[in-house]
């Protein structure tokens, strides 16, 4: 019965099928190395939110990885370096320093990071990790049928090698000259309704809460006069969302007073903010303009340390 096969073997059937491609038809948890022999590699991944963790260490003679780096150090190999750059920078910006970053307290084991893969060559040592943008991949696919020609690679350098997006997309095809601005990008495109358009995957709010609070964050609703009713907010407070944006560009002083009172009334956190992107057209009108009172962000901290 293969819904009694172990996740491993549905992983292998999946590479053995796509091979590195197997990773657009992921959805969930995972992180995983495969000896692949007959291309002499060795192919690991971890979930695109990093959910579960990989820990590796590497020479010129080893590759070692584990879910847990205590497992690491028990190889008379790996020693105990303490890495006080990540150290520092932990303690300073907190703990999602590490989910930005390959690197662990330890000077010689990283960490995979969250939505990448890393190749290794068996023969020539040869060690590449990459991050894998199987949604932007199938627009800019679909954009080549259309006759548009753009690289994924340019994109991820408009991301800055962090998490990519449309505005990514829009913004190299401004730069590229498929269109004359950031809005004909999307209707012309990008929009739900283009056709170069790819659905996100979807993850049900009340796991997206969860995380945001499993990693000590806190959640908040972005502009919800745009595209969120009442009904949707208020099943969004039941599963634990922390606050809502209530200042806004979008939201004038109504919508101000309405999503506060709201607020008020479940004792949610008040945010706030530009929305600004640097790609889009009249981000610069708001640049540095909508400002929040200090009396929030402190709010914000002491939620956090009775968390």
């Amino acid at each position: 019965d293969a819904l009694e096969l172990p996740d491993s073997s549905f992983i292998m059937g999946a590479y053995e099928k796509w091979g590195e491609d197997c990773l657009k038809h992921f959805n969930g948890m995972w992180a995983f190395a495969i000896l692949d022999k007959r291309r002499d590699i060795v192919f690991c991944s971890r979930d695109r939110f990093g959910v579960k963790p990989f820990y590796y260490y590497m020479n010129k003679e080893v590759f070692l990885f584990a879910s847990e780096i205590k497992a690491l150090l028990k190889h008379p190999g790996v020693r105990r370096e303490p890495d006080e750059k990540a150290i520092f920078n932990y303690l300073a910006s907190g703990y999602g320093y590490m989910d930005i970053s390959d690197g662990t307290f330890f000077r010689n084991i990283k960490q995979l990071k969250p939505s990448h893969y890393i190749k290794i060559s068996i023969k020539d040592k040869s060690f590449t990790q990459m991050k894998y943008t199987e949604r932007a991949e199938r627009m800019v696919g679909k954009l080549a049928k259309m006759g548009v020609k753009i690289g994924i690679e340019q994109i991820i350098v408009k991301a800055q090698n962090g998490s990519v997006g449309r505005p990514h997309i829009a913004a190299v095809l401004q730069d590229g000259g498929y269109v004359k601005s950031f809005s004909e990008a999307f209707s012309k495109y990008l929009g739900a309704h283009s056709p170069a358009y790819v659905k996100s995957i979807e993850t049900h709010p009340a796991d997206v809460i969860a995380l945001i609070n499993k990693a000590s964050g806190l959640s908040f609703l972005a502009h919800p006069a745009q595209n969120v009713s009442d009904e949707t907010l208020k099943q969004l407070i039941t599963f634990g969302l922390d606050g809502i944006e209530i200042v806004h560009p979008s939201h004038d002083s109504y919508r101000q007073n309405y999503y506060r009172e709201i607020a008020n009334e479940y004792f949610l956190l008040f945010s706030g903010g530009s929305d600004y992107h640097g790609m889009r057209e009249r981000d610069e009108d708001t640049f540095g303009k909508v400002t929040i009172p200090c009396e929030w962000v402190t709010k914000m901290k002491s939620r956090l340390l009775q968390a």
